[in-house]
């Protein structure tokens, strides 16, 4: 999807939370850094934009712009883990190893271009998950996740297992497995994401207002929406 399109038909999640629902409009930054962030982040590309997307409803507005939280969220274009970042620069202390480092001062470097392709430069495959997410044709696979992770362990699908149910044990949370455990991120959700639902589409009571709408981080496309749905 390019910019001229965001523009025409703006994608919009719907958080619902204790009865109430808020539509939020994404503008083109948040898209974009959404599609990097799944462009590198690892399969299954939709349980991980939609994990992303259902963290963000869980929190809003902590975080009042879904580009702000991805760049939060996700390592491959956080710029704490660019090559002046905090994290990479602990990550360094940690590692010791002068080939560890090495290799992390690379995947530094490679960060801080990930977190500035275009849309012309992500590939069809993660636009086109995208794009069927927000026109409704791709549901949540785990519509409970909040956290993914890589595979902690590859060596056999009985140790990942083993490892996965740890790693949610120490943490206080749930386990939610995908087809390969082997290859695929490994998915986690919390208590509280129980009560929060995380859809796409326009939140509406009667079919010209919404129950509720935030313009944070949505620029002009949010005004669009907004006098769409009021019929203006």
């Amino acid at each position: 999807m390019q910019d001229a399109q965001l523009r025409s038909k703006p994608p919009a999640i719907i958080i619902s939370k204790s009865g109430a629902d808020t539509s939020y409009v994404l503008s083109v930054l948040d898209y974009t850094d959404l599609a990097r962030a799944v462009e590198r982040e690892g399969p299954p590309k939709a349980a991980v934009a939609w994990c992303l997307l259902q963290r963000f409803g869980l929190l809003y507005p902590l975080y009042k712009d879904l580009s702000t939280f991805v760049r939060a969220y996700a390592q491959p274009i956080n710029p704490q883990w660019f090559s002046t970042g905090a994290r990479h620069l602990a990550e360094n202390k940690r590692l010791k190893d002068p080939l560890l480092i090495a290799r992390e001062n690379t995947a530094a470097s490679q960060r801080e271009g990930w977190a500035k392709t275009p849309l012309t430069k992500i590939s069809a495959d993660t636009l086109g998950v995208l794009d069927s997410i927000f026109a409704g044709t791709t549901k949540s696979p785990l519509p409970l996740a909040t956290h993914y992770a890589a595979p902690i362990t590859r060596k056999s699908v009985a140790d990942a297992r083993k490892a996965q149910a740890d790693f949610a044990k120490a943490r206080g949370y749930s386990v939610h497995p995908t087809a390969d455990i082997l290859h695929d991120n490994w998915f986690y959700g919390e208590a509280a994401m129980s009560n929060v639902r995380v859809t796409t589409g326009v939140a509406s009571s009667t079919g010209k207002a919404f129950a509720a709408f935030s313009l944070a981080g949505a620029g002009s496309y949010g005004l669009w929406f907004l006098l769409k749905g009021l019929g203006l």
